[in-house]
């Protein structure tokens, strides 16, 4: 749904997600997004793009211990709750690499995982994505 098809007496909840720039921000918070009643949620990695809107609430999400994340990070990648002796040096690059954040633990031990065929081929290729670019899979 577009923001113009949400007319100023109906409810909505509108889900801002990784937003980076204040200039994003500054557009997305002015304009009307329905009715009374209506929610907005923003996520974001930057605490100063939120003093640009009337917030309500702030909430800052925890990340997972280390030993937690790579338990997480295992169960995706190789279906178990520790890695095994080949992958376990770059098991603990990739976890480090996520900032303990679930979602792309989760998402980055998927494609790294035994389901895909050569799992040392795509734990060097996640590895190298990572390096490249941090936030390429978030």
């Amino acid at each position: 749904m577009t923001r113009a098809e949400i007319s100023a007496s109906q409810r909505a909840l509108v889900v801002l997600d990784d937003i980076d720039n204040s200039k994003q921000m500054e557009l997305l918070t002015c304009k009307n997004w329905g009715g009374p009643g209506s929610k907005m949620i923003v996520t974001t990695r930057d605490k100063h793009v939120l003093n640009l809107a009337q917030i309500d609430m702030v909430y800052k999400m925890e990340v997972l211990e280390f030993e937690d994340a790579l338990c997480l990070f295992s169960w995706h990648a190789v279906l178990g709750p520790e890695p095994d002796k080949i992958h376990r040096q770059q098991s603990k690059g990739i976890v480090k690499a996520c900032d303990g954040l679930p979602l792309a633990i989760e998402a980055v031990g998927d494609l790294c995982g035994y389901r895909r065929a050569s799992v040392t081929k795509k734990f060097t290729t996640c590895i190298s994505l990572i390096r490249r670019n941090k936030y390429l899979w978030i």
